[in-house]
């Protein structure tokens, strides 16, 4: 992610191969540079790994959450509304 191209909003889903969205989230909410961008977990971890994990454990864990906080599946359209509505503010 380029700190010079500004996206908005940031789609994080938390079981990633590399990096998982929880530590990307802490990352980006810490960056100076990039907090300010909204952002949108996606997650199935509830399905897979059958525990709850929300918005408010973010909070919690990093004092912290993001502004939208989606379960798969999603309807697509709702992910787009969503977005739409973070970009607007």
């Amino acid at each position: 992610m380029s700190r010079t191209d500004s996206p908005n909003p940031i789609f994080l889903v938390i079981l990633m191969k590399k990096k998982d969205g929880i530590t990307a989230f802490g990352e980006v909410k810490n960056d100076t540079a990039l907090a300010g961008i909204p952002v949108i977990m996606l997650t199935s971890v509830n399905e897979r790994l059958v525990f709850s994990f929300t918005s408010d454990d973010m909070e919690i864990y990093y004092g912290k959450a993001p502004e939208a906080f989606m379960k798969k599946p999603f309807d697509p359209p709702t992910l787009l509304n969503t977005g739409k509505e973070l970009i607007k503010g």
